[in-house]
């Protein structure tokens, strides 16, 4: 399922940028 690719991708994206707010 690519859901979980996505979510990976969000998260690592999440960790890389720290400074964008997390909804």
């Amino acid at each position: 399922m690519k859901a979980i690719i996505l979510l990976a991708l969000i998260a690592v994206a999440a960790a890389a940028v720290p400074s964008r707010p997390k909804a």
